[in-house]
C-alpha cells in the first residue's frame, strides 16, 4: 500500500466512526454528541488618500465564513473513553479595490480521534489528527495545504515508586505543490521521585526535524536531571535548601541552513497592553500571553510581549506564537511594524530600554509553525528583551499572542555536532534568629561549556537579605548581592546590587514605604553604576477615597561615558463617592539629564470615569495625555469612551457603543466609532453585530474605514 493510499484509507476510517455515530444513541449510553455552527459576515469599506499627490484609492472587502464543528465522546469501557470529531470551515473572500475584482476561497478539513485509558495507577493514549487547508485563487492554481499528526502518552503513578511520563509526537507538513515537506518526530520522557528530604527529576527531549525539499533539518537531544534536598533543623528555625541541576544539549544540523539555539536562560514571559505604561505591565506563566491582540479588536495603542531573563543573555532573534488561523495572519502580515528593545538594568519596572527599528529588525511570517520570527542585531547583555507593535484593526478575526521565545543564531557548517553542557548548584540558608529578625543567605554556581566553539562561562552569585520588624508599625529589609562573570574571550565582570527599605504603617489609613537600591558593575576597563530612592506614601484619605504619591530620583553613570539622571513624580487618586460612580486621576512627570544631551521632560496624565446609574447601564470615559520632550512630538490626547445597556435583566440583550482617538508616537491619528448588539437568542444561540467606522491619518496618507461584521453562533 502507497504512503497516500495508506493516508486515504487512515482518513477513511475516522470518516466512518463519525458517520456511524447515532446522537440519541450515543447520549443514551452515556456519552456526549456536540454539534457547532458558526457563520460570520464582514463588509469593509477602505478610502485612502496619498497626501503629496492627491492620489485616491477605494477597496471593498467582503467575506463569509461558514463553519461546522462536531465532536462526541463516548466511555467504552470502565476507565476507556473514546473522542471523535471533525470541523468544516468554508470562507469566501471578495476584494475589490479602483473596480478591480478578486475572489478567493477558502477551505479547511479538520478530523480527529482519540482512545484514552484513565485510571489512579496510570493513564495512557492515543491520537490522530489531520487538517487540510485549500485556497482557491480567481486565475491561479489552487494551494493545498496538509498536516496529519500521530501522537501516543504514557503516564505511570506507582505508589514509593517514581512516576514516569511519555509522550511521543509525529508530525507531517506538505502541500500538492511540493513546496513544504516537513516531519517532526518528538519524544519526551519525564521522570520524579520525592523521598522525605529527597527529590530527583529527569527529562530527555528528542526533536528530529526533516525539511525534504530543502534537504535539510536538525536533530537535537536534551538530558536533563535535577537533585533536591531540603530540611531543617533547631524546630524550624534554621532551614537549608540545596539543589543540583546538570543539563546536556546536542545539536545536529543538515543542510545549510541557519541554525536557531534557544538561549540558556529561557526568561519569564511579561507583556504591557499598552507599550511604555507601567501600569500595563503583566508578568505570566509560559504560553498564556493570550491578553494580547494584535488584530481585530485589540485596540489602538501599541502593545508588546517580553522575556525577563536571570541573567544577562546573549539574543538575537525571538519567535512570537500566535493562536489564529493561519490565513487571518497572512493577510496583515506584511502590514505590521515591529520595535524590538532590550535593556540591561535590573528592575523591569525602572528600565531604560534600547531600541531597534527599520532595517535593523527583519521579521517574517512562518505560516508553516504560524508565528513571526524576529531578528535584530546581536545583544550580549539583555536581563529584558520585548518586541512591540501596533494592532491591525484591518484583520478579519483577533489575533492573539500565545508565547514569545529567544534565540541566538549560530552558522555552523553542515554535519558539524554542537554540544551544549550546563551546571547548575544551589544553596539557601534561612535562619529565623527571634519572632522580629530573619536572616537569609542564597548561593548560586552556575558552569556552561560550549563546543566546537570552545567557550566557557562560570558564574558565581551569594547574596544576604536580612528582616526586621522593629515593631507591629515598622518593618525594615535589606539585601546585598554579588556576582562574578567570567567567559572565553571577552572581559570579566563583577556585579554588586543592593537594596533597602523601611515599611511603615503609621495608621490603617496612612503607610509609606522608603526604597533605596542601586548597582556596581565592572566589566574589563568600563564601569557603570547606578543609585536610586524612592518615597511611596499610600493614604486612604475618607471611605471611598484613596491617594498615591511617589517621589523618585535616579542616578546613573553609563558604562560608555558620562552620566544620567532622572527625577520622579507620581501622584494618583481613586475616589468613589458611591457604589455605582468611580473616578480615577493618574500624572507621572519625570525631569532627565544626560551628559551631553539638553534635559527633558516627560509627562503623562489619566483621566478616568466609571458611572452605573442602573443595573442594565453603564458609562465609561477614558482622556490620556502624553508630553514627550525629546521625541519632540508635543502634547498627544487620547480618548476613549463608551456606553454599554441591557435592556433586560437577565442581559440576554446588550447595546454598547464606544469612540477612541488615539495618536501614536509616530504621530499618526486614529480615531473610531463602535457601536455593537449582542443576543443571546435561546440557551444555545447568540448573535452579534459590530460595525466600526473610522478614520487614520499619517504623514502620508488618510484613511477612511467603515466596516460591519455579523456573527451567528449556535451548538447542539
Amino acid at each position: 500500500m502507497t504512503q497516500k493510499a495508506a493516508r486515504r484509507v487512515q482518513l477513511a476510517a475516522v470518516a466512518t466512526l463519525l458517520l456511524a455515530a447515532d446522537p440519541a444513541n450515543v447520549m443514551a449510553q452515556g456519552g456526549e454528541f456536540t454539534l457547532r455552527t458558526d457563520l460570520e459576515y464582514q463588509f469593509s469599506d477602505v478610502e485612502s488618500k496619498e497626501k503629496a499627490t492627491g492620489t485616491k484609492t477605494n477597496s471593498d472587502f467582503s467575506r463569509f465564513k461558514q463553519k461546522y464543528e462536531v465532536d462526541l465522546r463516548q466511555e467504552l469501557l470502565p476507565f476507556l473513553e473514546f473522542r471523535s470529531g471533525g470541523l468544516f470551515e468554508l470562507t469566501d473572500i471578495s476584494t475589490t479595490t479602483d473596480g478591480e475584482d478578486t475572489d478567493r476561497d477558502e477551505k479547511t478539513h479538520r478530523v480527529y480521534a482519540e482512545l484514552n485509558l484513565n485510571n489512579p495507577l496510570y493513564t495512557a493514549g492515543t491520537a490522530y489528527r489531520r487538517q487540510t487547508f485549500e485556497i482557491n485563487f480567481d486565475g491561479a492554481p489552487n494551494r493545498e495545504r496538509h498536516r496529519e499528526e500521530f501522537r501516543g502518552l504514557l503516564n505511570w503513578r506507582p505508589v514509593g515508586f517514581p512516576t514516569v511520563d511519555l509522550d511521543v509526537d509525529s508530525t507531517r507538513i506538505w502541500d500538492e505543490d511540493n513546496t513544504v515537506d516537513q516531519t517532526v518526530d518528538r519524544v519526551l520522557l519525564k521522570s520524579r521521585y520525592d523521598y522525605r528530604d529527597f527529590a530527583y527529576d529527569y527529562s530527555y527531549t528528542r526533536n528530529d526535524t526533516d525539511k525534504k525539499i530543502k534537504d535539510a533539518g536538525s536533530l537535537s537531544q536534551i538530558h536533563n536531571v535535577g537533585l533536591y534536598y531540603s530540611t531543617d533543623y533547631f524546630e524550624d528555625r534554621l532551614q537549608l535548601t540545596s539543589s543540583a541541576r546538570f543539563n546536556y544539549e546536542t545539536l545536529e544540523p543538515r543542510g545549510n541552513e541557519i541554525v536557531e539555539r534557544p538561549v540558556s536562560s529561557f526568561g519569564t514571559e511579561f507583556y504591557y497592553t499598552i507599550d511604555g505604561d507601567p501600569d500595563t505591565l503583566e508578568l505570566v506563566p509560559p504560553a498564556l500571553l493570550t491578553d494580547i491582540n494584535i488584530g481585530q479588536g485589540g485596540g489602538l495603542n501599541p502593545v508588546s510581549v517580553g522575556l525577563a531573563f536571570q541573567f544577562p543573555t546573549e539574543v538575537n532573534k525571538v519567535h512570537i506564537l500566535l493562536d489564529a488561523e493561519v490565513s487571518v495572519v497572512d493577510a496583515v502580515a506584511d502590514d505590521y511594524v515591529w520595535t524590538v528593545s532590550w535593556s540591561d538594568d535590573t528592575d523591569l519596572d525602572q528600565a531604560i530600554w534600547n531600541s531597534f527599528t527599520g532595517v535593523d529588525v527583519k521579521a517574517t511570517y512562518n505560516d508553516i509553525e504560524n508565528r513571526f520570527e524576529i531578528q535584530f542585531p546581536r545583544v550580549n547583555g539583555a536581563r529584558f528583551i520585548k518586541v512591540a507593535t501596533y494592532p491591525q484593526v484591518d484583520a478579519i478575526e483577533p489575533i492573539r499572542t500565545r508565547q514569545i521565545r529567544a534565540f541566538t543564531t549560530l552558522d555552523v557548517s553542515p554535519g558539524q555536532k554542537i554540544e551544549d553542557f550546563e551546571q547548575n548548584y544551589n544553596l539557601g540558608l534561612r535562619w529565623i534568629i527571634s519572632d522580629k529578625t530573619e536572616t537569609s543567605y542564597q548561593g548560586y554556581f552556575r558552569y556552561q561549556d560550549s563546543q566546537p566553539f570552545d567557550i566557557t562561562k562560570k558564574t558565581l552569585t551569594n547574596s544576604i537579605s536580612l528582616q526586621h520588624d522593629f515593631n507591629p508599625k515598622l518593618v525594615g529589609n535589606a539585601k546585598v548581592l554579588r556576582t562574578d562573570t567570567t567567559e572565553t574571550a571577552r572581559s570579566d565582570l563583577t556585579y554588586h546590587s543592593y537594596t533597602a527599605s523601611l515599611r511603615a504603617d503609621y495608621l490603617e489609613t496612612l503607610r509609606q514605604t522608603l526604597i533605596y537600591s542601586g548597582f556596581h558593575e565592572d566589566l574589563g576597563d568600563l564601569t557603570s553604576y547606578s543609585n536610586s530612592i524612592l518615597l511611596r506614601t499610600n493614604a486612604d484619605l475618607y471611605e471611598g477615597w484613596s491617594s498615591n504619591l511617589d517621589l523618585g530620583f535616579i542616578a546613573k553613570h553609563l558604562s560608555e561615558g558620562g552620566d544620567a539622571t532622572t527625577a520622579n513624580l507620581r501622584i494618583s487618586t481613586n475616589v468613589d463617592p458611591n457604589p455605582k460612580l468611580r473616578f480615577v486621576i493618574d500624572y507621572r512627570f519625570a525631569r532627565n539629564t544626560q551628559s551631553g544631551v539638553s534635559s527633558w521632560l516627560d509627562q503623562y496624565a489619566r483621566f478616568q470615569g466609571f458611572w452605573i446609574p442602573l443595573r442594565t447601564l453603564s458609562f465609561f470615559a477614558a482622556v490620556n495625555l502624553r508630553h514627550n520632550e525629546r521625541d519632540g512630538e508635543g502634547l498627544k490626547v487620547s480618548q476613549n469612551y463608551s456606553v454599554n445597556w441591557a435592556p433586560f435583566p437577565d442581559g440576554s440583550l446588550r447595546f454598547s457603543l464606544g469612540y477612541n482617538l488615539v495618536v501614536d508616537t509616530m504621530n499618526n491619528t486614529t480615531s473610531a466609532l463602535s457601536p455593537r448588539i449582542d443576543w443571546q437568542i435561546t440557551r444555545t444561540t447568540l448573535l452579534t453585530v459590530l460595525s466600526n467606522l473610522g478614520t487614520t491619518e499619517s504623514d502620508q496618507v488618510e484613511r477612511d474605514v467603515k466596516s460591519v461584521l455579523l456573527t451567528f453562533r449556535t451548538y447542539y
